[in-house]
């Protein structure tokens, strides 16, 4: 009997083994069908974008094939990633991990990836950036604060690398980005996304906004002033609620004409949106304009290229799939539940509206309309 276990356990590693191998064989970039590349293909980010599309908040077009392109030398595990497709029977999914380390010399000019960087432009129809740790300061040449948290160099060289090709930056005017030859190329960087559009264009962060932008260097400091102002929930700082999702939520205000303002319907709404950074732009990349900020106009919100019209930064996070579960309770404060979802508390102009219809606006883009 002991024998025939360890058979059968043998086998069930086999087959897992065997299926796992399936996934990283498979090809990438397949001839004839529409590609959306994914960066930084964690498997919260891959649970995320599955929830978008599968409950058609983010409705692709059929046919789509989605692609995770993530720096082989960084400091985060992607194995599980691969599990994780394998799992669920994505088989619309691949992975594409690139070889080559960058350097702060030779992020923003020709390097070993440009190939590479080439392909993925020219094979897919958008490519998504998704949140993160703090970029570090010297790949927009400032000096590191001691509030900076600097813990994955290689994925933001890679990032930066991959946008400056696309987009083209103040570094190196010279330079003829990709998207001249697509420029309805599709881009959506959120978080830290939006903040690698910015430095890869040229522009630099603010690396911290309560002590940069406030003059603040404690987390009481911080929780005293209005919600507004605060761009994370420092809560979780105080560590007083360990079990409690402590969440973070602020209006913007919304420029007219703009991507933002179609979104919101009403420019004048100034929608709450989940917020979760410390940092935040400060100069401005080459091409774009900012098109959303906090309501007090001190922190950029969201940005958008003046030349590309698909290319899209925003610093809030409208993809968190907390937002649109109706049965998930909000927790602001340490101890206590609002005993409402985000709908609930922030129904119609409030946020849900504005929530609804960015990610069909985006589908729209996808869908070429």
């Amino acid at each position: 009997m002991n024998k025939l276990l360890f058979i059968s356990f043998l086998l069930v590693i086999f087959y897992a083994c065997e299926h796992v191998s399936d996934v990283k064989e498979r090809e990438v970039f397949v001839e004839g069908e529409k590609h959306i590349v994914l960066v930084h293909p964690t498997v919260n980010n891959l649970k995320t974008f599955k929830f978008l599309t599968e409950n058609e908040i983010f409705s692709l077009p059929d046919g789509y094939r989605v692609v995770g392109v993530y720096p082989q030398e960084s400091a985060y595990n992607y194995e599980p990633s691969y599990d994780f497709v394998e799992e669920h029977g994505l088989v619309n999914y691949a992975f594409l991990g690139l070889k080559k380390s960058l350097q702060t010399e030779n992020i923003y000019r020709e390097n070993d990836l440009t190939g590479r960087f080439r392909e993925l432009f020219d094979s897919s129809e958008g490519i998504i950036f998704f949140g993160g740790p703090d970029i570090p300061p010297r790949a927009y040449d400032k000096p590191a604060s001691l509030l900076s948290v600097i813990g994955d160099p290689q994925r933001h060289y890679m990032e930066l690398s991959l946008l400056f090709h696309i987009l083209g930056g103040y570094q190196d005017e010279s330079f003829e980005p990709f998207i001249e030859a697509n420029p309805d190329y599709r881009i959506l960087g959120l978080c830290l996304g939006m903040q690698t559009m910015n430095v890869a264009t040229g522009g630099t962060l603010y690396q911290d906004i309560p002590f940069e932008i406030y003059g603040l260097s404690t987390v009481e400091e911080v929780l005293e002033m209005d919600q507004n102002k605060r761009h994370r929930n420092y809560n979780r700082q105080l560590r007083v609620d360990d079990k409690a999702d402590l969440d973070g939520y602020h209006q913007i205000i919304i420029e007219e004409d703009s991507h933002m303002s179609n979104i919101a319907v009403d420019a004048s709404a100034k929608p709450f949106v989940y917020t979760s950074h410390h940092q935040a732009a400060k100069e401005i990349g080459k091409g774009f304009e900012v098109t959303a900020t906090s309501t007090d106009g001190k922190v950029v919100e969201a940005i958008e290229h003046k030349k590309y019209p698909n290319v899209i930064g925003v610093q809030f996070h409208p993809e968190v799939r907390r937002l649109f579960k109706p049965d998930v309770e909000i927790s602001i404060e340490p101890g206590k539940t609002t005993g409402k979802s985000f709908f609930e508390l922030y129904p119609g102009k409030k946020g849900e509206t504005f929530h609804k219809n960015f990610w069909e606006y985006l589908a729209k883009m996808y869908q070429g309309n």
